[in-house]
This record gives C-alpha cells, sequence and structure tokens, in this order.
C-alpha cells in the first residue's frame, strides 16, 4: 500500500480520491490533504490514477515519471525556441538537448518522481512551461490561441502548487529580455497575453484564503 510518508492517510482512505463524481469531491480536498490542499489539479490527478490503478503505488509513480518525462519534452521545446533568439541560435539544439538532459536526470528532481504527493511539482513545472511556450507562440507570425492556451495553464498551475504566482513577472521578464527588447513594448505588443496570465492571481488568492492555513 502507499506509506503515510507518500501522502496523507486521509487521502488514502477518504473520497478525497476514490470517487470522481461529482467533480467538487476531488477538486475540494481539506486542509489536512498534505501536499494537495488547496491545489485541486493535484487531486484530481491522483483521483484519475485511482481509478485505474486504485492504492497500487507503481501506477501513481509511473504516472509521476510519464509528467516528469512530459515537462521534459516541453523544456526542451522551450529552450530551442528561446535559443533561437540569442548568439546560441547555430548551437540551439544541442545546447537544448543538453540541459534537458541535465534537468531530467539531476539528482534534485528525484523526488517528484518517487514521492507521489510531490506531483504537485511536476504539474506546476508543466504548467509554467506551457505558458512559456504559449508566450512563444504569441510573438510568433501564427499567435492564434497562444492568450487560451496560457490562461488555462496559468489556472492549472495555480490550482497545482502556489509557486505559480511567479508566471506573470517570468513570462514579463522572458518577453523583455528574449523577444520585445524592452518592458514598454513587451507591454504595448502583448499587453493581454500578460493580462490573462496575471488573471490567475485571482483563483490563487481564493484557493489560498479558502483553506484556511
Amino acid at each position: 500500500e502507499i506509506t503515510y510518508g507518500d501522502w496523507s492517510s486521509d487521502v488514502c482512505s477518504s473520497d478525497l480520491i476514490r470517487s470522481l463524481w461529482p467533480l467538487t469531491t476531488p477538486l475540494s480536498p481539506p486542509v489536512t490533504a498534505a501536499g494537495a490542499t488547496g491545489r485541486p489539479v493535484t487531486n484530481l490527478s491522483l483521483a484519475l490514477d485511482h481509478v485505474v490503478h486504485e492504492l497500487d503505488p507503481r501506477g501513481y509513480h509511473l504516472t509521476n515519471l510519464l509528467l516528469h518525462a512530459l515537462a521534459g519534452a516541453l523544456l526542451w521545446q522551450l529552450l530551442r525556441r528561446t535559443l533561437g533568439h540569442t548568439r546560441l541560435v547555430s548551437h540551439r539544439e544541442i545546447v537544448a538537448a543538453g540541459a534537458t538532459l541535465l534537468w531530467l536526470l539531476h539528482p534534485l528532481q528525484t523526488e517528484t518522481v518517487v514521492c507521489v504527493i510531490q506531483r504537485n511539482e511536476i504539474l506546476v513545472a508543466i504548467s509554467l512551461l506551457a505558458v512559456l511556450l504559449a508566450l512563444e507562440r504569441a510573438a510568433s507570425p501564427r499567435p492564434r490561441g497562444a492568450v487560451i492556451i496560457a490562461a488555462f495553464a496559468a489556472f492549472a498551475g495555480v490550482a497545482s502548487k502556489e509557486v505559480m504566482a511567479v508566471a506573470p513577472v517570468l513570462t514579463l521578464l522572458h518577453d523583455r529580455t528574449f523577444l520585445a527588447g524592452s518592458f514598454a513594448a513587451a507591454w504595448q505588443q502583448r499587453r493581454g497575453f500578460h493580462l490573462a496570465v496575471a488573471s490567475a492571481w485571482l483563483p490563487l488568492a481564493a484557493l489560498v484564503a479558502g483553506h484556511g492555513q
């Protein structure tokens, strides 16, 4: 069975992950839900795993591993595109691949794969990388859908872990440094995009205030 070191006994023994319907159940983890408190997307992902694997920890670890690989793929794509705006453009493939491999295999990443509840780290990483990739798309000749993708990813991120609060700041810095050239130009060219990402602060504030910690 899943040890309490992976997640709390309340998560294992209650209906928090044992029922997908109504959705308000997995999307409303209580303050006793350890790493899932105030993080409904994290808890929902565990509930989806429970449908397939019940309480067999191997299935949850496999999901963590697959999500970690997805985060690596997004990181690789982001690095390729970002380096395309720099003097390293001619070496971007090998630099992006090397950096991604280092990130994927670094010992600091071990806990996000082997500890079930640390899935929140992977989910927020995926969300943040998706927002930055959407920004790259917004600055491309074909920006269609970039704002929607960014807003969805930002909302999913704040519902996975609170550190997603940095997303609006990082997107503005990325825009200024690699795309627009200045804060004024970034705001003028992609004001709607940055406002869409910053709007995720509203549900984040509601989630933080709602769980009472």
